[in-house]
C-alpha cells in the first residue's frame, strides 16, 4: 500500500517548462481542439526547445520563485506523525547521528536567513507563506552580481561539508529503534579516490598547523574552506589534477577487483 500523502504538506514547486505549458496550453488547446493529449506534449516540448534564453527567462524567475517558496515552507514543515507510513506493519524511521555534519547550506538560504528579520519588522503582520513568496521573488530578480556574497558563502559552506565529510565516520550502530548489522569491509578493495579539495588539504594542513600549533581541529578545517574558496580554477588545478589522476587509477583497480568472499 502506498504511503499516506499529508494535504497540508508544501506544494512541490513547477519547473520553467511546466510553468510555460500552464500558459501556453489552453491557447494550443483553442486553436487546436481536435488534438490528443499527447500532441500537446509534443508541440510544447518543442515549443521550447526552440525558444532562446530571453524568452524563458520569465519561466525560469517564475520557476525561482516557487522554488523559494518551496524551500521557506518546508524548512519549517512538520508532517503529521501518521503520514509517509505504510499501514502494516510500520516501519522504523531512522534516526539521525546527532555528530554527523551538519547539511551544507544554498545560496538561497543564506540570503533568505538574512532578508526574513528584516521583512519581519517591515511587516509584523505577514503569514508565513508571504514572506517565503516576497523572498523567492526578490531572489528571482537579483542578478548574478547580487548573488556573488550568498554563492560565495555556499561555496565555503560546502567546502565545510565536504570536509567534515571526508573525516566523519558514522556510529557502527544504525541509529534508530535497535541495532543493525554493519557490513565488514574489504581489506583489499580498493582505495577510494581522493578529491581535490582533499589534496589541497593534505598539502596545505602541516603548514598551517607549523604556523598555529595551538589551533583546534576545526579552526584548520574552517581555514583550509575558506582558503579553497577564494582559490580560481589556475590555483586549484594541480589539485584538480591530482584527484583525476587518483580517480583513473580507482576505476583501472575497481575494473580488476573481485570481492573477498565474506566480504
Amino acid at each position: 500500500m502506498p504511503p499516506k500523502k499529508d494535504p497540508n504538506a508544501p506544494k512541490r514547486p513547477l519547473t520553467a517548462f511546466m510553468s510555460y505549458s500552464m500558459k501556453r496550453r489552453p491557447e494550443l488547446r483553442e486553436l487546436n481542439p481536435d488534438w490528443a493529449f499527447g500532441e500537446f506534449g509534443k508541440a510544447l516540448g518543442a515549443e521550447w526547445a526552440l525558444m532562446s534564453d530571453i524568452a524563458k527567462a520569465p519561466y525560469v524567475q517564475a520557476a525561482e520563485r516557487d522554488q523559494g517558496r518551496y524551500r521557506m515552507e518546508m524548512s519549517t514543515y512538520i508532517p503529521p506523525p501518521d503520514y509517509g507510513q505504510y499501514d502494516a506493519p510500520a516501519s522504523r524511521k531512522k534516526s539521525k547521528d546527532p555528530n554527523a555534519p551538519k547539511k551544507n547550506m544554498s545560496a538561497y538560504m543564506f540570503f533568505s536567513n538574512k532578508r526574513r528579520p528584516e521583512l519581519k519588522a517591515q511587516n509584523p503582520d505577514w503569514g508565513f507563506g508571504q514572506f517565503g513568496k516576497n523572498i523567492g521573488a526578490e531572489w528571482g530578480q537579483m542578478n548574478d552580481m547580487d548573488k556573488a556574497p550568498y554563492t560565495h558563502m555556499a561555496a565555503q559552506d560546502t567546502n565545510r561539508y565536504q570536509m567534515q565529510m571526508a573525516s566523519y565516520v558514522p556510529p557502527p550502530m544504525d541509529y534508530g529503534p535497535g541495532p543493525t548489522k554493519k557490513a565488514k569491509k574489504d581489506p583489499n578493495a580498493p582505495k577510494r579516490p581522493v578529491s581535490a579539495f582533499m589534496f589541497f588539504s593534505q598539502a596545505r594542513r602541516p603548514q598551517l598547523r607549523e604556523q598555529n600549533p595551538d589551533w583546534g581541529f576545526g579552526q584548520f578545517g574552517k581555514t583550509l574552506g575558506a582558503e579553497w574558496g577564494l582559490m580560481n580554477d589556475i590555483a586549484r588545478s594541480p589539485y584538480a589534477a591530482q584527484a583525476a589522476a587518483d580517480q583513473q587509477r580507482y576505476r583501472a583497480e575497481m575494473a580488476q577487483y573481485m570481492p573477498g568472499g565474506n566480504f
